[in-house]
């Protein structure tokens, strides 16, 4: 999966950690993104030290639409 990328809204925790976690070992680029900008590095960071591909953490407040545009 190394040419795929991937966006999870809230993919530092639960379910979207664990699918972060199997795309990152199968070699594909995945951003995760949540309010928490700390939580997002911190699991980045362990994703980046023991995965193929790369994870890049963002902060994003889905309850500001405009944002998304």
């Amino acid at each position: 999966m190394s040419d795929k990328s991937a966006l999870f809204t809230d993919g530092a925790k639960g379910i979207g950690a664990m699918m972060t976690q199997g795309l990152i070992e199968s070699g594909a680029d995945v951003i995760i993104a949540s309010r928490s900008l700390e939580a997002c590095e911190s699991y980045a960071a362990d994703m980046n030290a023991s995965g193929k591909g790369k994870c890049t953490p963002m902060s994003v407040d889905l309850s500001n639409l405009g944002i998304i545009e």
